[in-house]
């Protein structure tokens, strides 16, 4: 259990590109609640993602709301929203609660859920936890719903990290224009889905 929990921080500090600080804080106590709990069956886990799915939805402003300031420790990074914290720790807290049934990653009821969920511009950051839960090869058919994302600010380093980890080409075109990016480890995803996939005629 000890190792299952230091594989999942370094996940956590590996993934997260720290654009709403809070939002790691309560991690640890998470992760520890739930490697502490009894196993479940599949069929409840996959219960309770759902109604997790339902809870962050129920959390998404009908409207975009307006950005609130920087904070002043760190000028550079916008204040988050309640909600914007409280939907990233329901995704991770998705995370956690699949990797007792792994198999449910697989799981398209689920994974069509998620995608929609993240296609709502309304919950700004908070999706960056929910994005990450498609990060495998499997999921290649929602490619193109997530890059037609590239152009949100709140989100499009993780979508740009997302093709890198789909595996998936094509999308040379959207992804080269980030290979300037001012926030470095965007850049560095956006210059290897480059170097991947892209020749200089798709440029």
């Amino acid at each position: 259990m000890i190792n299952i929990l230091k594989k999942m921080n370094n996940w956590i500090n590996n993934n997260s590109n720290k654009s709403i600080p809070e939002k790691v804080d309560k991690i640890p106590e998470i992760l520890e609640s739930k490697i502490n709990k009894e196993k479940i069956t599949k069929l409840e886990t996959k219960q309770k993602v759902l109604k997790l799915i339902e809870k962050a939805e129920n959390l998404t402003p009908e409207k975009m709301e307006k950005d609130l300031p920087n904070m002043k420790d760190h000028p550079d990074v916008r204040k988050a929203h309640f909600y914007e914290n409280e939907i990233w720790r329901i995704g991770e807290e998705i995370r956690v609660l699949i990797l007792e049934h792994k198999g449910l990653r697989k799981d398209d009821f689920i994974n069509d859920k998620i995608i929609n969920f993240c296609l709502n511009r309304n919950s700004k950051c908070g999706r960056e936890s929910f994005i990450m839960l498609l990060w495998y090869k499997h999921n290649q058919k929602y490619a193109e719903k997530l890059a037609s994302l590239i152009d949100d600010k709140y989100v499009y380093g993780h979508i740009i990290e997302g093709l890198n980890k789909l595996q998936v080409e094509g999308y040379c075109e959207k992804v080269s224009k980030f290979t300037n990016d001012k926030r470095t480890w965007v850049k560095k995803q956006a210059i290897k889905y480059v170097e991947k996939y892209c020749t200089q005629q798709h440029i």
